[in-house]
């Protein structure tokens, strides 16, 4: 199997150890069966893509999360949609006083780092709002855990 299938399979199982899942928790959640999911990370079995966009659906997060680590904002894209967005009104966000008689492409390079600013302050909080989703579902799921083992204990 490829260098990405085995980058994959490490992604999931160090995604799994950080909301505190084990492989029979995801093969509940997602109803594939336990050894499948033990044949796909042990590499044995190919993990089919849609299997793979199920989990990642499943889990709140995107396939670049699996293979980084780290949730992420794309800076440029953002940065430009910014910059149409807003161009003029980034200005406004920020003192225009100390902007009158500035040359147009002074202005213009002000605009442009106001649109870089705010799209790293947008990015970190979005970062900042997928981790705490992530540590919910994580703390959802211990819940459950919880709750199953009380349910068994008190059925026997």
């Amino acid at each position: 199997m490829s260098n990405l299938d085995q980058k994959i399979r490490d992604g999931l199982k160090n995604t799994l150890s950080r909301i505190d899942w084990t492989m029979r928790d995801l093969s509940e959640a997602t109803d594939i069966p336990y050894r499948t999911l033990q044949n796909y990370l042990s590499g044995k079995t190919k993990m089919p893509a849609s299997t793979l966009i199920a989990i990642c659906d499943l889990l709140r997060i995107d396939l670049k999360f699996i293979l980084e680590g780290e949730f992420d904002v794309a800076h440029w894209p953002l940065y430009d949609a910014l910059w149409a967005t807003f161009g003029d009104f980034l200005l406004d966000l920020k003192q225009k006083d100390d902007l009158i008689g500035l040359e147009n492409m002074e202005l213009h390079n002000k605009k442009r780092e106001h649109a870089d600013a705010y799209s790293k302050l947008i990015k970190r909080y979005y970062q900042d709002y997928r981790y705490r989703n992530f540590e919910m579902l994580r703390h959802s799921r211990s819940c459950s855990s919880r709750e199953r083992t009380r349910r068994s204990w008190s059925s026997s």
